[in-house]
């Protein structure tokens, strides 16, 4: 059900930016607007999919598909959509248990002033599926991800808002296996997310989440999710030697009781011109609830190996 909602999300979006450009190429002179590709020589960023936008008023870089992300997802927290693979030292059962994701942030538009062509406001689309395997070949729970991010950035500072999505269940071997029932995990959740960098290689962030509907297993819960954390990383193009990292993830949801879900990592990252895609080689070390919605009754603590794949 989730994947035909996203299909019909993306949609949607496609047939707005189709009717919004229609609208702008057939304006008229006499409304003081005109629509002029980028010249490959002025363009710094996007050539090829950039457009001028020019009125009487103001001028902007209308960019679809931009490369890079003017909202960037925290790098420790294990539900922000990416893919990676993770080798645990948690167990289950007496059996070992390893977590992998396939997922990413997709930029769709973006509008930027023409002299700072990497700010401004920018929408994403992002979806992700997060599987847990207990013994490699057992197949435990499965979690899936979209969100619809809208977001803005100026200097140093960088802000988001989002609708997402988050449906969460068990594989049909385990629950067969161990006498279970899936039991109701889905939210949609309404974010805030400001970040700022005090120097170019540090940045802090903080996100508020409210989930307008949910449903949860946990009785009394509340609709509240809070995250913070801070990030050491290196910016612009890392080269084919790469560059250390580390980031610390801090989070409290309201139907886990706020108890505190601490990630850290630190470890070594490949990065591009534009920070995507990006690969990391990273210690983990995760405490708290677990972060698949079925076992989030559970407390989990555990050291990984991983690999990272940010899209």
């Amino acid at each position: 059900m989730s994947m035909r909602i996203g299909s019909r999300w993306c949609a949607v979006g496609c047939a707005v930016l189709s009717a919004a450009f229609s609208l702008i190429k057939s304006a008229n002179a006499d409304d003081g607007l005109t629509l002029t590709k980028v010249p490959a020589a002025t363009a710094s960023a996007e050539p090829e999919n950039s457009v001028m936008l020019d009125t009487r008023w103001w001028s902007r870089r209308v960019t679809l598909m931009p490369d890079g992300l003017l909202w960037k997802p925290p790098l420790a927290n294990p539900q922000e959509p990416r893919s990676f693979l993770k080798i645990q030292s948690l167990e289950m059962d007496d059996l070992s248990v390893n977590d992998a994701g396939i997922g990413g942030t997709f930029p769709v538009l973006r509008v930027s002033k023409p002299e700072t062509p990497d700010q401004g406001f920018q929408a994403d689309v992002f979806a992700a599926v997060f599987s847990r395997f207990v013994d490699i070949r057992k197949f435990a729970a499965v979690d899936y991800r979209f969100g619809v991010p809208f977001t803005y950035s100026h200097g140093p500072w960088s802000f988001k808002v989002a609708y997402e999505h988050t449906s969460c269940h068990l594989g049909d071997e385990f629950m067969a296996e161990h006498n279970l029932e899936s039991k109701d995990s889905t939210r949609n959740e309404v974010t805030f997310g400001i970040a700022y960098y005090p120097v170019e290689t540090i940045r802090v962030y903080g996100v508020f989440g409210y989930w307008a509907q949910y449903s949860t297993f946990v009785d009394g819960a509340s609709p509240q999710r809070y995250q913070c954390g801070v990030e050491w990383s290196q910016p612009g193009p890392t080269g084919v030697w790469g560059k250390p990292y580390a980031a610390l993830d801090l989070e409290l949801r309201g139907d886990e009781d706020f108890t505190p879900n601490v990630t850290a990592q630190v470890g070594w990252q490949w990065t591009g011109a534009h920070s995507r895609p990006g690969t990391r080689l990273a210690l983990e070390y995760y405490d708290g609830r677990s972060p698949f919605g079925q076992f989030i009754d559970q407390h989990e603590s555990w050291v990984a190996l991983g690999v990272f794949v940010d899209f």
